[in-house]
């Protein structure tokens, strides 16, 4: 993958239309999905951390995590 700085405007813009849509479907996301999403990929915990932050065992958090990831997809498909 190219740096940022190689990529010519066109790219750009596209790169940053899909950083909106990807903030903005998170955003859209139900109950705990943008929690774990966020402190999966930002804060970079475990399941079992998250699990252990949220008051669930690492199974939900990986049901959680699956369904978030299957409803952005969705929502990114879309986009595309």
């Amino acid at each position: 993958m190219r740096h940022v700085d190689e990529l010519d405007a066109f790219e750009q813009l596209a790169e940053a239309d899909l950083r909106d849509e990807l903030v903005t479907a998170i955003a859209a996301l139900l109950e705990r999905q943008p929690q774990v999403v966020r402190i999966y990929y930002v804060e970079e915990l475990n399941l079992e951390e998250i699990g252990h932050v949220l008051g669930v065992g690492a199974a939900r958090v990986c049901q959680i995590k699956a369904s978030a990831h299957a409803r952005l997809k969705k929502v990114l498909a879309k986009a595309v």
